[in-house]
């Protein structure tokens, strides 16, 4: 939701209302950073770096103006502490079974390279990982559309998977470069950086069966098919 506040605060024209659309984007970001969760940093990151490619520079300038006193006094400081609780024993942790989450879908991947084990059967070929039971408890989903599909339902499937997500993600973008320069213009920037974080997001989850995936990803398309300004 955080691009669609940032085109809120930027399509507004009224002070007090322009002033709330920052604090409301500026409360969305920090709620966000402070689920410490690297996965949402990291879309983050990308979704800022889509909106400055394909926003005109005064638009990003007029945003970048506004935000740069809120990061120096308290994204930075979340940042340092991302970096120490990165760092700790529990992500260390974590980190470690999602390798080994990823290798055991790389084993199974190389036993059915072409059309998988199955959808579903994900968490089956982890519990069948006695090493892994005893190192982390009882198995739990891949952390991955990656390695999660090519376990599952091989080449086949995964290269499916990539190419339908790229084509919506190229219709919202073709929407954009064909759309006048206005509201709709923007939106419509607003809206392929949703989608692409969507998108992005699920190289580290496996939310991609629900529709915190496919409703950004619909309503972004949805308003391709809605001609005007």
């Amino acid at each position: 939701i955080i691009p669609l506040a940032l085109f809120w605060f930027y399509s507004e024209r009224r002070d007090a209302w322009r002033k709330l659309a920052f604090l409301y984007t500026a409360l969305l970001i920090i709620v966000t950073l402070l689920t410490f969760s690297r996965t949402a940093w990291v879309v983050i990151f990308v979704q800022a770096v889509a909106f400055m490619a394909l926003s005109t520079r005064q638009e990003w300038r007029a945003i970048v103006r506004a935000a740069a006193p809120f990061a120096a006094v308290l994204v930075i400081p979340i940042a340092v502490y991302m970096l120490v609780f990165s760092s700790s024993a529990y992500v260390a942790s974590s980190t470690s079974a999602r390798a080994d989450l990823a290798r055991i879908a790389g084993y199974a991947f190389e036993e059915h390279p072409l059309i998988g084990n199955g959808a579903g059967t994900y968490i089956s070929l982890v519990a069948q990982a006695r090493a892994f039971r005893i190192e982390y408890g009882p198995p739990f989903d891949a952390h991955g559309v990656i390695q999660k599909l090519a376990a599952e339902q091989g080449v086949l499937g995964l290269t499916t998977f990539a190419l339908f997500v790229l084509w919506m993600l190229y219709l919202v973008y073709r929407a954009w470069r064909s759309a006048p320069a206005g509201p709709r213009k923007e939106l419509l920037v607003a809206l392929f950086v949703i989608a692409l974080g969507a998108a992005v997001y699920q190289v580290f989850n496996t939310q991609y069966y629900t529709a915190k995936m496919w409703m950004p990803m619909g309503l972004a398309l949805a308003v391709t098919m809605i001609k005007g300004k």
